[in-house]
Order: C-alpha cells, then structure tokens, then sequence
C-alpha cells in the first residue's frame, strides 16, 4: 500500500523537511485541550472511543479518564512509539483486529492526509455502532483564506511536500461524510487566523446507515 509506506517513513523523519509544516507533529497542550473538551461534550462516561489516526497517541493520554479508549494509525512506527510513550495506553496498527465496537471515533487533523475516502470510511463503519459519533476536526478553506494564501503563503501551503492533499469547505466535508452515510448533527470553528480567519472546523456526524 503506498499509502503507508509513505507514513512510514513520515514518522522515521525519511522524508523532505516541509516547508510549513517541518518535523512530525508534537501536539502542544493547549490543543490536546481544546479538543479533548470538545470531544467531551459528546461523550457519556460507559463509551468506548478510537482515536483514528492517533499518531504518537497524545490524545488518547490525554484522555486517560476514559478507559474505554484506544488509538489505531496506519503508520506501524508511529504506534511503537505511542506504545513506549504511553504504556498504559492501548494502540493498535489498522491491520491488528479489533474485538470490540466504538460509540465514537475521533480523527483529528487526518482527513486532509487521506487519499482513498472509501477505504477509510470502510474501516471506521466497521468499528463504530449504529447511531455512534464520528468527530472530526480538518482544515476549512474560505474565500478569505484562499485570498490570504494567495497573496502571501501560496508556495509555502501548497509546497510539493507538504502531506496535505486534501481541503474542506464547510459544504464539502458534509457532503463527503452524507456520501459515506452520515448526518452531521454539530460544527463548529475550531479556531481564528486574526480574529476572524477560520484554522479549521469541527463536525460531529451520527452514523445513519
């Protein structure tokens, strides 16, 4: 799968530096914050959640009030090291088999990293139950953005070697998660460029079928 051999070697730094985004990302607390008070408007205290996508799995320690919680990524490096990071933590590769389904699945800053929508969405149906949430924070592109980028970060945020091969207006990620059978049910800014740039979006969607 190409896709994660490049993921691979994404997290052993085997890649060209990027531009914006330089090395593999380090979540400071204040965002772990952020979205773990997001997610936790959405959970009840018997839920089980998958973080998809957790990477070196700081989200999932910093969830550690909830137990009933693990984390899954492509990347087989990037699960060692969640796994000597956060020992009492529970990771998992996407090839590993799951006993168990989700109430909800979390994936954060993912989805613009995502090239086959199909085999993701396969994948998450699988594991979350009928009616369960599926929570999303990505990018969200606006005019105003498009302008800002076009006038003063054009090379830098469409850099050859930026992993990013995917953006999202607020229309197009629900119509993508509709396609895929679900209903979203919240969204919100994630943040502001300015005071009134949007960084990104968040989008709580309830499977419907």
């Amino acid at each position: 799968m190409v896709e994660k051999e490049f993921y691979e070697r994404y997290w052993k730094g085997e890649l060209p530096k990027m531009l914006l985004f330089g090395e593999t990302p380090r979540w400071e607390d204040k965002w772990l914050k952020r979205y773990s008070i997001f997610v936790n408007k959405w959970l009840k205290p018997e839920d089980k959640l998958m973080d998809y996508g957790c990477g070196e799995g700081h989200f999932i320690d910093y969830l550690q009030r909830l137990k009933n919680s693990c984390g899954v990524d492509i990347s087989d490096e990037a699960i060692a090291r969640a796994k000597l990071l956060y020992p009492y933590s529970k990771f998992f590769t996407l090839e590993e088999e799951l006993i168990t389904d989700f109430d909800v699945i979390t994936c954060f800053d993912v989805m613009e990293h995502i090239f086959d929508f199909d085999e993701v969405f396969d994948y998450i149906n699988a594991h979350l139950k009928p009616g369960g949430k599926f929570i999303i924070a990505t990018n969200e592109m606006c005019f105003l953005k498009m302008v800002a980028i076009g006038l003063f970060y054009m090379d830098t945020f469409f850099h050859w070697s930026s992993p990013h091969i995917r953006f999202f207006t607020k229309r197009t990620l629900r119509e993508m998660l509709q396609y895929h059978g679900y209903e979203v049910i919240h969204y919100e800014r994630v943040a502001n460029h300015f005071g009134f740039l949007s960084t990104g979006q968040f989008v709580v969607a309830q499977k419907v079928r």
